[in-house]
């Protein structure tokens, strides 16, 4: 797993890159990522994973990651209540000061049970990915500080092309629809049947147009090569 400093904002997306970021991840609520299941294949991995490959990697992405049990908010608002019960009463101080460490201990269980799937992940899927040029990989960054502190976690996957390997490329004009504007994803048909999913540049207005470059799609031998 890689560290990176906060300013660097590792996290974000280029033309050989795409991250998978956990933008929430608070209590028992369901993890929010950055990319979701039934999602058109990123245009940077187009060629490399097919879209059954990309639909099931982000469902067990989406489904399998461990989560507080909803137990814990009952148990929050009992130390809530044992605190206040503490200033009122003496007897109170002992039922907090063992129910705040215990608290602690299960979320740090929890947090590390969650950096245990996202290592196994990368382990599951890491040769698969790497036999089509993709490079898997889990991420972390630490940004800000005291309160405002936080970690942002992230799947990340790098196209590392085989040496040697040539993937046919077909380019395709993009007219910014209305109501998108830079960096805004939008989802572009190619004439190979093709759909996948593209990033509106920094410097393009609705109506301009921009061209990018569409591998082949993958090979029905190919995306299923070293399948689980």
């Amino acid at each position: 797993m890689g560290m990176q400093q906060s300013y660097e904002r590792a996290y974000n997306e280029s033309n050989t890159k795409v991250c998978i970021v956990l933008r929430q991840n608070q209590g028992c609520t369901h993890p929010e990522w950055s990319h979701r299941p039934g999602e058109p294949v990123p245009l940077q991995l187009a060629g490399h994973i097919s879209q059954e490959q990309w639909t099931k990697f982000l469902t067990e992405i989406d489904t399998e990651m461990p989560l507080p049990s909803p137990w814990i908010w009952l148990c929050a608002v009992g130390i809530a209540i044992g605190f206040v019960g503490a200033i009122i009463h003496p007897a109170f101080i002992a039922f907090w000061a063992i129910s705040v460490p215990v608290l602690f201990i299960y979320l740090c269980y929890i947090s590390r049970e969650q950096q245990n799937f996202l290592n196994s992940l990368v382990v599951t899927y890491g040769e698969t990915f790497r036999a089509v040029g993709v490079q898997l990989s889990n991420e972390m960054v630490v940004e800000g500080s005291g309160k405002s502190k936080r970690e942002i976690k992230w799947i990340q996957l790098l196209v590392t092309t085989p040496q040697g390997a040539v993937i046919p490329n077909t380019m395709v004009n993009v007219t910014v629809p209305a109501g998108c504007g830079p960096g805004a994803h939008i989802i572009v048909a190619t004439p190979t049947g093709q759909h996948v999913s593209v990033v509106v540049p920094a410097n393009a207005t609705v109506g301009s147009t921009f061209q990018i470059l569409v591998p082949a799609p993958v090979a029905p031998a190919q995306a299923h090569a070293g399948a689980r």
